[in-house]
């Protein structure tokens, strides 16, 4: 394994590195490195264990896991005192784990229990396609096995932290976009229940004070204030976006212009710069000061010919033309 391996587990690795190449099929990687192996044949993943002097069949597979808690475990089994390469003991693995999918899903550990959840994420990124009730009902173990982990003295951040590792998918981005669309739903108990439910396990994590600042309206600025002092600590120009537009709502002209300033250097593109111009527009309005948003929107539509993928640089005219419209 890569030193990756230090900070994301093996399944999620793999899970990560075809996601990956599913958005640039032009990145170098072995077929065995990305492909689906739900869609490969029983027979087929058995055959490939075979090339590597590995005879399983579906009865020896449960007889030989009886012992195992985990596909982590049985790979451990197999391979044991056996002269595979890394890159042989990954191949085994990963054929390992679908065949623990399909005949010992009984048998649910954290590593296939994180794998399901990221499959499910990787649905809701792309829509409402995901299984509402199973992404609930695995979220609901996930919870589960981060409380016991509390319960048996384990700091609960550092718990949270050792679960992510197990997620292709960003956990704590997800969370805060799923119970986001809880709260656009209307599914009011099932939002506050998860955000108590998870709370303590981040404490820390600044998407989380976002979602507790919309839910929760009342006396606003101090958390505003403590957000605004990790934005300029963490430069995350997907968390900026996401906190102005949450001040859009709440109409606070000193902290937007605050965070505006902190943002503008962390433009990469032309499209993160059309989506910041959007937001002031909609900033302004909501402010009922139609003057500016008029002006920024003519300053959106003068760009929108120019392709999203153009790189922006600090000295682009356009900043300082933002900059000189709301007196930055």
């Amino acid at each position: 394994m890569t030193d990756m391996n230090n900070q994301i587990e093996r399944r999620a690795l793999y899970t990560l590195l075809r996601m990956n190449w599913l958005q640039d099929s032009s990145m170098s990687a072995e077929q065995w490195q990305i492909e689906d192996y739900s869609s490969i044949p029983t027979s087929t993943l058995f055959d490939r264990l075979n090339a590597f002097q590995i005879q399983l069949d579906s009865a020896s597979l449960h007889a030989y896991a009886e012992e195992c808690d985990s596909p982590e475990d049985y790979v451990d089994f197999l391979t044991a005192d056996r002269p595979f390469s890394h890159e042989e003991e990954d191949q085994i693995y990963l054929i390992v784990f679908e065949l623990w999918q399909r005949f010992l899903s009984e048998k649910l550990c954290l590593s296939t229990l994180c794998y399901q959840i990221d499959l499910q994420i990787s649905l809701f990124n792309q829509g409402n396609l995901y299984n509402a009730r199973l992404l609930q009902d695995l979220l609901s173990q996930m919870i589960q096995i981060l409380k016991n982990s509390s319960d048996e003295g384990i700091n609960p951040e550092e718990a949270f932290s050792s679960v992510s590792r197990y997620f292709a998918n960003e956990l704590s981005t997800f969370l805060y976009d799923y119970i986001s669309e809880q709260l656009n739903n209307d599914t009011l108990n099932y939002a506050n229940e998860l955000i108590e439910d998870l709370g303590i396990f981040l404490k820390s994590d600044k998407w989380f004070d976002l979602i507790k600042l919309r839910i929760n309206g009342q006396n606003p600025q101090k958390r505003i204030a403590q957000i605004i002092e990790e934005n300029y600590i963490e430069n995350d120009l997907e968390f900026d976006l996401e906190f102005l537009s949450l001040l859009v709502v709440i109409g606070d002209l000193g902290s937007f212009k605050k965070t505006l300033e902190a943002t503008l250097p962390l433009l990469k593109f032309e499209e993160d710069f059309h989506d910041l111009l959007q937001i002031c527009a909609d900033f302004y309005h909501r402010l009922d000061q139609e003057n500016i948003e008029s002006v920024l929107i003519s300053l959106l539509k003068r760009r929108q010919s120019m392709p999203l993928s153009n790189q922006i640089v600090p000295s682009d005219p356009g900043i300082s033309l933002l900059k000189q419209i709301l007196s930055l």
